[in-house]
């Protein structure tokens, strides 16, 4: 092989890879582009998330404060309802001590 075949040899080998490269780079081109796209939907989903995460916070935080009230009041009403039955057992008590006095006059006396 002479030096022009060689030179001849070697720049159809440098013409194949600079035509592998190039659609080496346009493969890459086009999968830089698809992750762009997914990045977009990634951001914009991300975007909802948050949006949808704020409302959920605001919708908690109406709960926690509906049902803290709501739980204040039915402890309220408990205590409304002992002290009653309180007021009640003590006034039924005395209620049975002058009813056992009438009734059983003697064994109270013993």
């Amino acid at each position: 092989m002479n030096n022009e075949d060689r030179i001849l040899s070697l720049l159809e080998k440098l013409v194949s890879e600079v035509t592998e490269l190039k659609a080496g780079q346009a493969k890459l081109e086009a999968g830089q582009a698809k992750l762009e796209a997914s990045q977009a939907k990634l951001e914009a989903g991300q975007a909802e998330l948050e949006a949808g995460q704020a409302e959920l916070k605001g919708d908690i935080f109406r709960i926690e404060h509906t049902h803290g009230q709501k739980l204040d009041a039915l402890f309220d009403g408990y205590k409304q309802l002992s002290n009653k039955l309180d007021r009640i057992e003590e006034h039924v008590s005395k209620q049975d001590d002058d009813i056992l006095r009438r009734v059983f006059p003697q064994t109270l006396n013993q």
